[in-house]
């Protein structure tokens, strides 16, 4: 991974590289190299089939919120909400 430019040591390094049990801290770590690479991360997150699911740490697991995902083109998509996004090369970066 560090070949690869990934830019973490110690305590991040290890939880970028091996498995763990997902406590408190593990959730905490994963934030921080989150962040450091400019995203941001709420809730719980899973993807059931087709669907990807979000609720709220402390919701009821019927809280979720399930948003669905079509191919646009090539590099385009757009979510069952209407919200769309590329992922890259994206003819706007240009």
């Amino acid at each position: 991974m560090l070949r690869a430019g990934l830019d973490l040591d110690g305590k991040l390094l290890a939880l970028a590289a091996a498995s763990h049990s997902g406590e408190a801290f593990h959730v905490a770590g994963v934030r921080e190299i989150l962040a450091g690479a400019g995203l941001v991360v709420y809730g719980l997150w899973e993807a059931d089939g087709g669907k990807i699911c979000r609720r709220n740490q402390h919701d009821a697991p019927d809280k979720r919120r399930c948003v669905t995902y079509e191919r646009v083109d090539r590099s385009h998509f757009r979510n069952s909400d209407g919200v769309g996004f590329c992922l890259g090369p994206c003819e706007s970066d240009k």
